[in-house]
């Protein structure tokens, strides 16, 4: 059986697009980030250039799905792992998945037109940042890149405790700390909930308490 690097260059150019994920909707599986985790191997922060995010952080082990397979051991089932295999894997990929993602850019001047040597403001076309996405990685080690749509995907959270979670920071910062309009905000947000939230009467009351507030900061999504 030949190589995938043995095959002749057309081949491989049509097989690359079968690779990428489906132009839909996706879920994707952050922890909360803690500033106490900085540095270590659990709880990397997502990052954007140089800069962090301080809202998402790589999922932990622990908070893994079951595995269906009793042969395999459970496993971040992101979506975006599907990207940064992509991303990662050899310079035909990833010239591959740039070449798909550059279809999606941010627009610039079109909505500015000229009349009699003056631009005229014809308003932003929101509906275009909709299929932006940005790209980003883990914080330390070689970056693991891994692509996101913040308007269109379902970002799961898990946090550990509810009470450390700045919802309104959630709902109102770009995904990675950088410094696009606020509406680049993340449209679409789960919570995962910990049983060990409603042990006792008066931890129930403040694991709803906690609840509310977040359905509250985050009044501006799409859905929660």
């Amino acid at each position: 059986m030949a190589n995938f690097s043995d095959l002749p260059p057309e081949i491989r150019d049509m097989i690359w697009p079968l690779v990428l994920r489906d132009n839909h909707p996706v879920v994707h599986i952050f922890g909360h980030y803690d500033e106490k985790k900085k540095g270590m191997a659990e709880g990397r922060s997502l990052m954007h250039g140089n800069l962090f995010s301080g809202i998402l952080s790589e999922p932990s082990p622990d908070r893994y799905f079951a595995s269906l397979d009793k042969d395999r051991k459970n496993e971040n089932v992101s979506t975006y792992l599907i990207d940064g295999a992509m991303w990662n894997t050899c310079k035909e990929s990833r010239l591959a998945i740039e070449k798909h993602y550059s279809q999606y850019e941010w627009p610039t001047d079109e909505f500015w037109y000229t009349r009699s040597d003056v631009r005229v403001w014809l308003g932003y076309p929101y509906h275009k940042v909709f299929q932006v996405p940005p790209t980003g990685y883990f914080e330390g080690g070689s970056p693991h890149y891994l692509t996101v749509f913040p308007r269109r995907d379902l970002f799961v959270f898990q946090p550990d405790k509810l009470n450390r979670v700045d919802w309104y920071f959630v709902g109102s910062r770009p995904t990675k700390g950088d410094n696009r309009p606020a509406f680049w905000r993340l449209q679409h947000i789960a919570i995962e909930y910990d049983p060990e939230w409603a042990e006792g009467f008066e931890s129930l009351h403040l694991a709803i308490s906690h609840l509310v507030e977040a359905a509250y900061e985050l009044k501006d999504i799409q859905k929660l």
